[in-house]
């Protein structure tokens, strides 16, 4: 009897700690949906985007996007968004605004959401702060059923946590495909994290990578070297073959992407030289240059440490993460191999993506700082011994 008392005591102690980690996602999902719709952040990019929508469906862009944005903006705000040499030229020269559109256009899936949206609220930039928003809401969610994945039901409260570390609601108060790209993002996480090994699995990942990589190319990076490292964790050929299919499949839609888009070099941005020289700003701009390159790495490392030192943090923490793992027993289950191979992965992708391009902006690293929180969380579960 008082054994049963006990059971029944853990198990109400565990559902009220899931229920209120629950109940703390919601809220958060919603401040930050309410953040992106009442305080949309005004972007460069989201005049190019609101240009490419109209375009979409047909439609004249450039002057109405600029018209659109100061509109919205107020005239000394949007005096900004288009001073310096770049911007005002883009403002000023349709040609050399229709010559730079292809960087913009690598964002076929997000463009054609805001296009739609736009059409029937009458407003592009309405429809980015829409797509936003849901999107950041819906991440949000995700990521506490993946949270239940990583965690035990006393640390789920990891998750809303995560996003205010990871600096979720600037994120989603931008008119950038960036939330949509972080919702797919955790999507993708999730799903490729389940412990089943089957056709199924297979089709939801590459229809997952097929649209995370349509909103943003650069999924490419982290898609294939998480694939890479299942294999190597989860090892056979009973994972491989799945792992090529769905490599294959998000490498065929970042080269039809770049076809399409005439987008073939978004990498090589601007020569690597992040300056405000009009001249040398068009794309695509394929003379790579070494002392150009040099530079630009310097100068991301600078930024890295002095605005955002959570980037570094986080390579740091990832590393960390990977080596604690190879001193432990094999993995006795296709999930657990997973989870091992996640941080690796994430680690191996951030490094690189900075190589390609030498910036650590958050906006392009949330899902991975929202997901290694989750797997700091996880490690200081295992070690107070509440392992999953």
């Amino acid at each position: 009897m008082t054994a049963d008392l006990a059971r029944f005591s853990r198990a109400a102690s565990l559902l009220s700690s899931r229920g209120l980690a629950w109940v703390a996602t919601l809220a958060v999902a919603l401040l930050f949906m309410g953040g992106a719709l009442l305080r949309p952040e005004n972007n460069f990019d989201a005049i190019t985007y609101a240009a490419l929508a109209k375009q979409f469906r047909g439609e004249a862009g450039h002057a109405a996007a600029y018209e659109e944005m100061r509109v919205a903006a107020g005239p000394e705000a949007f005096g900004k968004l288009v001073g310096g040499p770049y911007g005002a030229r883009m403002a000023s020269d349709e040609a050399y605004f229709q010559a730079n559109l292809p960087f913009y256009a690598s964002k076929p899936l997000y463009i054609a959401a805001v296009s739609l949206l736009g059409r029937l609220t009458g407003s592009d930039l309405l429809a980015m702060s829409l797509v936003s928003a849901a999107a950041t809401a819906i991440a949000i969610v995700l990521s506490f059923f993946l949270g239940t994945r990583l965690l035990p039901p006393q640390a789920l409260l990891a998750v809303p946590l995560a996003w205010f570390v990871a600096a979720g609601l600037k994120t989603a108060t931008l008119r950038t495909p960036d939330a949509l790209a972080i919702m797919f993002q955790i999507a993708f996480v999730l799903a490729w994290l389940n412990d089943r090994s089957d056709w199924r699995r297979t089709l939801v990942l590459t229809l997952l990578a097929v649209a995370w990589v349509a909103t943003r190319s650069n999924a490419i990076l982290l898609l294939v070297f998480l694939l890479a490292a299942e294999w190597l964790y989860a090892g056979g050929r009973r994972q491989l073959l799945p792992a090529l299919f769905v490599a294959a499949a998000a490498v065929a839609t970042y080269l039809l992407v770049g076809r399409l888009s005439g987008n073939l070099g978004h990498v090589v941005l601007f020569n690597f030289a992040f300056v405000d020289q009009p001249d040398a700003m068009k794309f695509p701009n394929f003379a790579i240059s070494a002392v150009g390159y040099a530079k630009a790495v310097i100068y991301g490392l600078f930024e890295a440490a002095t605005n955002h030192p959570e980037f570094l943090l986080t390579i740091v923490v990832l590393a960390c993460l990977g080596a604690a793992d190879l001193g432990r027993p094999k993995a006795v289950s296709a999930l657990e191999a997973r989870i091992r191979a996640l941080a690796p992965a994430m680690l191996v992708t951030m490094i690189v993506h900075f190589l390609l391009y030498p910036a650590a902006w958050e906006r392009l690293f949330v899902g991975f700082y929202v997901v290694t929180v989750l797997l700091v969380a996880r490690w200081a579960a295992t070690v107070s011994g509440r392992a999953p």
